[in-house]
């Protein structure tokens, strides 16, 4: 029985990595983009002007960017 239960495993696997290799994910600079260009939408539909560059801040760590958020809305 352990023998298919490997099995099984590998063919799981080798599914999993299928769909993965076909996963693109934009730059990190793209999403960082993407994400601002939404935030400055969303302030000019609701007719309110939030501070995008001081709610969203990016960093790199490692060669990995970072992205986070404030919850603070407050006006410039």
């Amino acid at each position: 029985m352990p023998a298919r239960a490997h099995e099984r495993a590998k063919a799981l696997d080798g599914g999993i990595e299928q769909s993965l290799a076909g996963l693109v994910l934009p730059s990190g600079r793209d999403l960082e983009a993407q994400i601002r260009t939404y935030l400055q939408r969303q302030d000019a539909d609701l007719g309110q002007r939030n501070n995008v560059l001081r709610i969203f801040k990016t960093k790199k760590s490692g060669g990995v960017p970072l992205l986070s958020h404030s919850t603070s809305t407050a006006k410039d």
